[in-house]
C-alpha cells in the first residue's frame, strides 16, 4: 500500500487512520521537513493533506459562548451572559459548524436483590429463606449537546460558539419560534445560513460516527475536530 509506505507504518494501520468522514491527525512528525514531506507524498497519491504545527492545531478554544443572539439584516450580534456582546457581519462568517458533542458520565448507586439465606432456610426445616440485600452498581449516562461554532473570515478573529443549553431565549427567531427547544435551535441554523449564504456550512459532526477521539475528553476532542475542518476548508479555499 503505498499510503503506508509513506508513513512508514503497516497498511492494516494505514487502513484504520485513512477511515472515517472528517479531517483527522493520522500522523506525528519531530521536525517539518519530516512532515512536509509526508504531506507531498500523500498529495502525489491524490490525497489531501496538510501539515500543522502544534501551536496552529490548539487554537481551538472559543472565544466566545453565546447565550442570546440578535439577527440583523446583515450583521449578527452575539451576547454572553456578563452582558458583553460582539457584531459580526454576515458576510465576514466563513465557516458554519453544526454538530453534537457527546459526553458520558460515570453513575453509581445501590440496587436491591434477594438472596437465599442457607441458615435460615435450615432453621424452617428446609422451605427456602431470603434476604434482601443492598448491592453496588455503576452504569453510564449518554449526553448529547447541539452546537454551532461559526469562524471567521479574518485570520484570528473570534471564534463563535452557540450551545442549545446556554441559549436562553429564542426570541431572535420571531414567528418562527416553536414550543421545542430541539426545533428552535435546528431553526437557528437555518436562520445562520439564511443570513449567511457564502459561508461555507459543515455537519458532518452531527453524527456519533463522525467524531475522532484523541483524549478520551468530548470538549476537547470536540474542539480539535472543529479546529482541523476548519483548517482543512481553509486549505481548500486557498485552492492549496
Amino acid at each position: 500500500m503505498k499510503v503506508a509506505a509513506v508513513l512508514k507504518r503497516e497498511p492494516s494501520d494505514t487502513r484504520l487512520l485513512l477511515a472515517g468522514k472528517i479531517p483527522k491527525i493520522i500522523a506525528h512528525y519531530d521536525d517539518n521537513a519530516a512532515a512536509e514531506s509526508a504531506v507531498e507524498g500523500l498529495k502525489s497519491l491524490g490525497l489531501t493533506a496538510m501539515a500543522i504545527g502544534d501551536e496552529e492545531l490548539h487554537q481551538s478554544v472559543p472565544g466566545f459562548e453565546t447565550r442570546n443572539l440578535e439577527l440583523m439584516p446583515r450583521e449578527i450580534i452575539f451576547r454572553d451572559g456578563a452582558g458583553h456582546e460582539k457584531r459580526i457581519g454576515a458576510d465576514d462568517i466563513f465557516l458554519i459548524i453544526e454538530g453534537i458533542i457527546h459526553t458520558r458520565t460515570e453513575t453509581s448507586g445501590t440496587r436491591q436483590s434477594r438472596k437465599l439465606n442457607i441458615a435460615g432456610t435450615l432453621l424452617m426445616g428446609g422451605l427456602p429463606v431470603f434476604s434482601k440485600v443492598n448491592e453496588p452498581t455503576t452504569g453510564q449516562t449518554v449526553n448529547t449537546e447541539p452546537f454551532i461554532r461559526l469562524y471567521p473570515k479574518a485570520p484570528g478573529g473570534i471564534i463563535v460558539e452557540i450551545s442549545r443549553s446556554n441559549l436562553t431565549s429564542y426570541t431572535f427567531l420571531g414567528t418562527g419560534k416553536q414550543g421545542s427547544s430541539y426545533v428552535n435551535f435546528e431553526n437557528t441554523v437555518l436562520k445562520l445560513r439564511e443570513l449567511c449564504p457564502a459561508a461555507v456550512f459543515d455537519n458532518r459532526l452531527m453524527k456519533v460516527s463522525a467524531a475522532v477521539e484523541y483524549s478520551g475528553r468530548a470538549n476537547e476532542d470536540n474542539a480539535l475536530n472543529c479546529q482541523l475542518m476548519y483548517l482543512f476548508h481553509l486549505m481548500v479555499a486557498r485552492g492549496e
